[in-house]
């Protein structure tokens, strides 16, 4: 396994050696700026902006959303259980 160890902050963006050719015409992957920048907002939003937004407001009301919701998640849970069980080769009993 090899690794990659940086000198110094600069390499970051400068040295293009280490790159990913194929992630070269992706949006938000010529540095880790506008990640990070995504991250600081949700931050903001959530500790401060949706706080302040929300003080004066009546909760929602999402008990049978939560409901529906937990119940399509186990079943979809449980169909990949299943697919994962009757595709690979292995079983839940133990072998001899």
């Amino acid at each position: 396994m090899t690794s990659l160890v940086l000198t110094d902050s600069s390499q970051l963006t400068s040295d293009n050696q280490h790159l990913d050719p194929r992630v070269n015409q992706w949006s938000m992957m010529t540095s880790p700026f506008p990640t990070l920048a995504i991250c600081l907002a949700y931050a903001y939003f959530a500790k401060v902006l949706g706080p302040r937004l929300m003080e004066n407001r009546k909760p929602f009301n999402l008990r049978n959303v939560l409901i529906v919701y937990n119940f399509l998640q186990t079943i979809f849970s449980s169909w990949i259980f299943y697919e994962a069980l009757h595709k690979s080769d292995r079983s839940l009993t133990p072998y001899p």
